[in-house]
Parts: structure tokens; sequence; C-alpha cells
């Protein structure tokens, strides 16, 4: 088989200087998402993480479904990001936002799982993505319920099981020893305020 380089990863968070994470894909016109990767295409950035939102406020903008599953028109604003990221070279790391109160409400699991499944048999052939994101951040007290160590379980096996050709991830605080609980995904990603001496010796 054909060998592949080593991928040197350089990159930021991103989100719209104009529409915060919020207005990520309600209100970002394209052209900025154009200037945003140019500026970051510049400055020899080859990825960036940004987050899909999988909240229910999302319903009244036409992006998701009641049940959960993104619309079409949201599939159509990922694909234009992911284009202006890839015409600058730049893979996209792609963070489900997952919120542990819809996660503890009635069929919030299957709702954020539906959402997961559309995106990621949409784009599972797509080289513009460079891994999955299953939540940013779990390991953080207010968010490590049952709840949410029932979506990484479910998420992280579903994801495995849909796409062979990404790898998954996990935002972390510092908490590895949480994530072991429920399965560690393909690689782990630290935040920089984490106690990294605690993190590496766990």
């Amino acid at each position: 088989g054909r060998v592949l380089a080593p991928l040197s990863v350089r990159g930021v968070n991103y989100y719209p200087r104009e529409t915060s994470w919020g207005g990520m894909w309600t209100k970002t016109p394209d052209s900025v998402w154009r200037a945003d990767m140019a500026l970051a295409g510049s400055l020899n950035i080859n990825s960036v993480r940004t987050f899909i939102s999988l909240s229910p406020a999302l319903e009244a903008a036409g992006l998701l479904q009641p049940d959960g599953t993104p619309t079409a028109a949201y599939l159509d604003r990922l694909n234009v990001f992911l284009g202006a990221a890839w015409q600058n070279g730049i893979r996209a790391i792609l963070c489900f936002d997952v919120d542990p109160k819809t996660l503890a409400g009635a069929r919030g699991l299957a709702r954020c799982l539906r959402g997961v499944e559309t995106l990621v048999r949409a784009h599972r052939d797509d080289g513009r993505v460079l891994m999955w994101d299953l939540i940013n951040e779990p390991d953080d007290d207010a968010k490590w319920t049952e709840a949410t160590r029932e979506y990484l379980r479910a998420s992280l096996a579903l994801v495995r099981e849909l796409d062979t050709n990404h790898v998954t991830t996990v935002g972390l605080t510092w908490r590895i020893d949480r994530l072991g609980q429920v399965g560690l995904p393909d690689v782990i990603q630290y935040h920089e305020y984490s106690p990294k001496g605690q993190l590496f010796a766990q």
C-alpha cells in the first residue's frame, strides 16, 4: 500500500470574530469563512477545530429536525465551510457540541447520536475532515454525568463502526482517568491549561 507522510498538525480553535461560537452556523456569511481561512492559511495553519452544534436551538434556524437529524441546509453550510478551509490547505477537526442537559432529557441520547450518525455518514470519505472530536471537555465536573458517559460509550462505538477513514478524539481538561472509564479515543487531546504532569503520568 501507499505510505503517507506524517502530518504535522498546526492548528487553532476557530469561530468567526463577527458571530462567535453561537452564530457559527446560523449567522456567518460565506465570505467571512473564506477570509478567515485565507488568513489562517497565510499563517501556515493546516488544521482548525470547530464545534458542530447539536443543540435543539438550531431547529428554529432550520438546521436540525425535531428528532435531531441535521437538515440539508446544515449539511450545505458545513460543506461551504470545509471547502473554504480546504482551499487554503486546512483540514477540520469537527467537535460535536453536545450539552449534558440535552443528553439527560427525554430521547436526548438518541437525538444526539442521530446528529452524529448523519454527519459522520456524510463525511466519512471526506479528506477535508481530519478527525472527529466526540465532545468538548466531558471530564469537567459539571459535565461528567451518567448521561455524558453513556453518550461517550455510544458515540465512540458508532463513529468507529461508521468511519474507518478518520480517527476519534476527545478534548480534555485533564482527567484522562475519567475518560478511561468509558473507552479511550484514538487520539488523546489535552487543552493547554491542563496540569500536564498529572495528565502524562496517567
